[in-house]
């Protein structure tokens, strides 16, 4: 075979295995529950696909279009790249801190939100986020790992 075409390695190493996992893990924290807090107070349950990509900047945003699918896709795909082919260990990089980002920045804005709606009360941050956000944030922290473990060389 060509050396400048890209075929995946025979055997799996640990920091494959992680990237992997790492990639599914954010794949499957896409259908999992996040929660919505608007500046208004209300709540939504719902999944990644109905939380605005702008609220991770502005937790007032009204917008709901485009989601942060738009993270979240491209990151697990990246993470699922990286633990298939060697060569492509720093797009599992930039896919896992991209999968990180997501709910850290989610968070803030729920916080955010929560302090300026529900200051003084005994509510906190994690009465409203969901598993999604923390199923988001492990697998984009292991999907990093896993994409920066060394591998063995390829003949």
């Amino acid at each position: 075979m060509p050396s400048g075409v890209l075929r995946p390695e025979k055997e799996f190493t640990v920091g494959q295995m992680l990237a992997a996992l790492g990639g599914i893990a954010v794949a499957i924290s896409i259908i999992l529950d996040w929660v919505d807090f608007t500046s208004r107070g209300a709540l939504h349950e719902n999944n990644a696909t109905l939380v605005s990509f702008e609220f991770l900047f502005d937790k007032g945003t009204e917008s709901h279009n485009p989601s942060i699918l738009i993270i979240l896709i491209p990151a697990a795909a990246l993470l699922l790249l990286a633990a298939m082919l060697p060569s492509f260990r720093v797009a599992g990089v930039v896919g896992g801190v991209g999968a990180t980002l997501v709910p850290v920045l989610y968070c803030l804005q729920v916080q955010r939100g929560l302090d300026d709606e529900l200051a003084g009360t005994r509510v906190g941050l994690f009465d409203f986020i969901g598993a999604g956000v923390y199923v988001a944030l492990v697998g984009g922290v292991v999907g990093v790992i896993g994409s920066l473990l060394p591998r063995p060389e390829q003949a």
